[in-house]
């Protein structure tokens, strides 16, 4: 399910001339995306059905990267709160949750940040991502 949400916002990307190819550094253009969506749902007004649905598409993008780069990890439902993240070691991270916040809230729920912070911590080769 993942991977086809995955897919979907690599499929979204492209409608709007942006390559995403589940490296580190395309979570930098996924920013870019979701600050251009944001600007978009303030005039638009999409459903909370809509605005969900394009959290989990590009939360999904955010999650498999890191499982792909990182080399570990997998979606799981987190048992206290019912929810689905990327648990590692234990550890569960919420992508879908961040990307909602970062359409809502604005830049200052940058996933940019997020995904590095979470890469680093488990890798040994860290990475250096524009965080804007």
């Amino acid at each position: 399910m993942f991977q086809e949400l995955s897919d979907r916002a690599v499929e979204l990307a492209k409608g709007r001339g942006v390559d995403l190819n589940f490296s580190n550094e395309s979570v930098e253009k996924v920013e870019s995306l979701l600050d251009i969506l944001g600007k978009e749902v303030a005039t638009e007004k999409p459903t909370e059905e809509q605005m969900k649905l394009m959290a989990t598409i590009f939360g999904a993008y955010l999650g498999n990267t890191l499982i792909k780069n990182l080399g570990k990890g997998k979606w799981e439902v987190e048992p206290t709160n019912n929810a689905f993240g990327v648990n590692i070691d234990g550890k569960y991270m919420f992508f879908p949750a961040k990307v909602y916040r970062r359409i809502k809230n604005g830049p200052e729920e940058n996933v940019v940040a997020m995904y590095q912070s979470e890469y680093n911590g488990y890798s040994d080769n860290k990475i250096s991502l524009k965080v804007f």
